[in-house]
């Protein structure tokens, strides 16, 4: 079976692993760790995880700059964070040799048509195609698990399979 891995990246993001018809076979929350006063990503552990799938076809990762939050930029310190936490996971996907392909969010959000929608709706359009996934019902991070599934989703057509 062929698998491929989707990711929205930082610290409060997802990873989600689904086969050819976007199938959900896994998935994992960003595994963090705290360093200091801050947190990062566990980059072994995410390495950990994918190793466990064995060979993944290709990666769908968000494509994402900086952060505007109600018109307003993030902070330089928050930014640095995201920033960070976004090459961690790229590093970790280009460590492993897996082919990747960067969605922006507005290109998968059109896909899912989700376009003009509230931030959580990746989340309840994941509930009607995934009932079985029960952190969906988490807020936070069924909405990160959701934009994952759907990043993933809209790479699968993207990418011709």
């Amino acid at each position: 079976m062929k698998k491929y891995v989707s990711i929205d990246p930082g610290l409060a993001g997802a990873i989600a692993v689904i086969d050819g018809s976007g199938k959900h076979i896994d998935h994992l929350f960003m595994p963090t760790m705290k360093v200091g006063n801050d947190n990062q990503v566990n980059v072994p552990a995410v390495r950990e995880f994918l190793l466990g799938h064995g060979e993944f076809e290709h990666c769908f990762i968000e494509k994402v700059g900086g952060i505007n939050k109600n018109g307003q930029k993030q902070s330089a310190s928050a930014s640095f964070k995201f920033g960070d936490a976004y090459g961690c996971v790229k590093g970790v996907v280009a460590g492993m040799g897996i082919p990747c392909t960067y969605l922006t969010p507005q290109v998968w959000k059109k896909h899912a048509g989700l376009i003009g929608k509230e931030k959580d709706a990746s989340r309840g359009r994941c509930v009607q195609l995934y009932p079985h996934i029960k952190e969906l019902a988490l807020k936070a991070k069924g909405q990160a698990l959701g934009d994952a599934l759907l990043i993933g989703r809209c790479g699968l057509v993207s990418a011709g399979q």
